[in-house]
């Protein structure tokens, strides 16, 4: 990713489940002077990204050039904000890293709405994780072709263009 170093940090805090230490990383990054993180406007959004290290939560495409040259890439609330707004900007169990196609594909879907993981206060980690499996294995279904239906990915980057143009 960046450095050995910050690599080393992350991946050591993820598997201990030192969450702070990963917030305190996203709050370093969001210092520097870089047109890299100016568009994070939340360390706990950055924070999200780190613990997919810049990957699409439910592809796992690369987004880390997308994201800041050509803005395919967002960050999705696993859960959706209009339903969980406390979670909305200062969780970052809440914020993972997302291509445009699978964002636009999830849209408000509620992972966490048949046989609920979640029930309040801080989202935890093997929650978030077993979220966005679910997440993962809903997309795979809406992509998987039937009989009646077939999913035009031109179709969907698109709406994805069109969209991003009204934001920006």
């Amino acid at each position: 990713m960046f450095s050995i170093a910050v690599d080393e940090i992350l991946l050591g805090a993820v598997q201990r489940q030192e969450m702070d230490k990963v917030l305190d990383v996203a709050k370093r990054f969001l210092n520097w002077e870089s047109p890299y993180w100016n568009s994070f406007h939340h360390p706990e959004h950055l924070a999200g990204w780190l613990l997919t290290n810049f990957h699409c939560a439910y592809c796992k495409v690369d987004l880390l050039d997308e994201h800041i040259r050509l803005r395919r890439a967002h960050t999705d609330h696993l859960l959706p904000q209009m339903k969980y707004p406390h979670l909305r900007d200062h969780s970052m169990m809440n914020a993972v890293a997302s291509c445009d196609v699978c964002n636009i594909m999830k849209g408000n879907w509620d992972p966490n709405e048949r046989d609920p993981l979640y029930a309040g206060g801080d989202l935890s980690y093997e929650a978030r994780l077993l979220l966005i499996e679910r997440t993962k294995n809903k997309l795979q279904l809406m992509t998987r072709p039937s009989p009646n239906q077939v999913l035009d990915i031109d179709k969907v980057r698109l709406a994805a263009d069109k969209a991003r143009e009204k934001l920006y």
